[in-house]
């Protein structure tokens, strides 16, 4: 039997945010004998015909990725969803109004999950069968615990105060409005006048936010301020208004548990980051004097796990608070862990071996190959669709080479929005490698080289 007999696909949606939990998943996958590709999603399309691989693991299952999910399972391909966004919702029934059942379900192979919430729903409002639903947590948050955790201070930074931020809906960074973001939530199953009211509340919420920190810095003239926007989040804003600040940074790069580990204190006001600090055993306070309505419904968890602040001189008492303390752990025994385990399960850093096992146990059970044929007809076509468009840009990056057409399209798309940014190269996964395998030591060297615009580790 080959060292490598499996291909597998694993969709990297943002690598800011998601990058070290897949390239921890697929190590997993390397040392049960997998060949694996991180690959962008916005590359998927015309890289998965090449590759034909014999399992993907998709990023979601929304209706804008319906049509490449049914065309890989024609393909003979083997379809899993572990969703980027899986834990944080406003109820578990939202999770699977998100999930274009109708359209693609039945061509989804095995569903990885945050948590035993969002198995119940799945199961109580879908006809998928059980065998198909597995719990496994998130591999990202597998860094809040050991070994991996020792990751996090591998590099250190420098940051007193962290503020996250997270208005993405009326300021998207990888969207042209917030119009077409309202289309895509009301699609999602969102009513548009909920979404409409959002909108309102980030442009106040985000105001808001920025008049917190233009006081912090006067009040903590030697802190050092990190604004660390969502990653989907435009930061024009914040780089605009606090470029001449001397003790003000926005700061966008390496993982933001990275930046939560090594903060005194951290401020939000609905962000999923407060979970991670739950996790860590870290302090983190939501600005609840100026939280408005639907931002406390949107993740209502994210502030469960939170200290609140009352006002601005409740915040200021709070943060002093904290400094006086050092950069100690937060004593979190007086607060239920239930909640919490019932979103995003087992808390113990070793989600990722578990998602490993499933996807490996999938391909294991696998009968049917992956149609070259198929593949080719997808390449040359067009993964979404058989159109002239998809012809045309088959033969360029025929004609031009594959990697060159792809450097050609990413300049296009750096025009774009920076789209650019949602891509990633072999050094950046092979430095994630080098630095894991310091903090444990995998039974398998892992091999890192770059395939068109995806990473193969092997």
């Amino acid at each position: 039997m080959s060292d490598c007999q499996y291909k597998v696909c694993l969709i990297v949606d943002n690598p800011i945010r998601d990058l070290e939990g897949i390239v921890l998943l697929a190590m997993h996958l390397v040392e049960k004998g997998c060949q694996v590709y991180l690959v962008p999603m916005y590359q998927q399309g015309y890289e998965i015909p090449i590759i034909r691989p014999d399992f993907v693991l998709m990023n979601y299952a929304r209706k804008v990725n319906s049509v490449l999910i049914n065309n890989y399972k024609k393909a003979g391909i083997n379809i899993g969803v572990l969703d980027t966004e899986g834990g944080i919702w406003e109820t578990s029934e939202q999770y699977v109004e998100s999930i274009s059942w109708k359209e693609s379900g039945g061509a989804i192979d095995l569903f990885l999950l945050w948590g035993e919430e969002q198995k119940k729903a799945l199961i109580k409002l879908t006809n998928i069968p059980l065998e198909q639903v597995l719990v496994t947590g998130c591999p990202r948050y597998d860094y809040c615990y050991q070994p991996w955790i020792k990751y996090l201070q591998t590099e250190e930074v420098n940051v007193d105060i962290l503020v996250v931020t997270n208005f993405t809906l009326r300021y998207p960074r990888f969207s042209k409005n917030y119009e077409n973001e309202i289309n895509n939530m009301v699609d999602s199953g969102y009513e548009r006048a909920y979404m409409e009211e959002r909108v309102k509340d980030d442009e106040k919420g985000r105001s808001d936010v920025i008049s917190v920190v233009e006081l912090l810095s006067i009040s903590y003239p030697e802190k050092q301020i990190v604004i660390r926007p969502h990653p989907f989040e435009d930061s024009k804003e914040y780089r605009d208004k606090f470029s001449s600040y001397q003790n003000v940074i926005i700061e966008r790069e390496k993982l933001v548990s990275i930046w939560l580990s090594q903060a005194s204190i951290t401020l939000h006001m609905n962000s999923s980051v407060a979970i991670e600090s739950y996790m860590m055993k870290k302090k983190i306070i939501t600005l609840d004097w100026i939280n408005s309505g639907t931002h406390q419904s949107t993740s209502p968890l994210t502030l469960l796990v939170s200290e609140k602040a009352s006002s601005y001189q409740n915040l200021i008492e709070k943060i002093d608070l904290s400094f006086s303390r050092g950069k100690k752990l937060t004593d979190w025994s007086k607060i239920s862990s239930d909640s919490v385990v019932k979103w995003f399960y087992k808390m113990d850093g070793k989600a990722s071996n578990r998602a490993a096992s499933a996807i490996f146990k999938n391909l294991k059970d696998k009968n049917v190959k992956t149609s070259k044929v198929a593949c080719q007809r997808m390449f040359w076509y067009g993964s979404k669709k058989n159109n002239i468009k998809g012809w045309v840009e088959a033969l360029s990056r025929t004609v031009l080479g594959y990697k060159f057409y792809n450097y050609i399209r990413s300049e296009i798309l750096a025009r774009d929005n920076n789209r650019v940014l949602k891509g990633f190269k072999a050094d950046q996964v092979s430095d994630i490698c080098i630095k894991l395998n310091k903090v444990y030591e995998f039974e398998k060297k892992v091999m890192v080289s770059q395939h068109g615009a995806s990473v193969k580790l092997s």
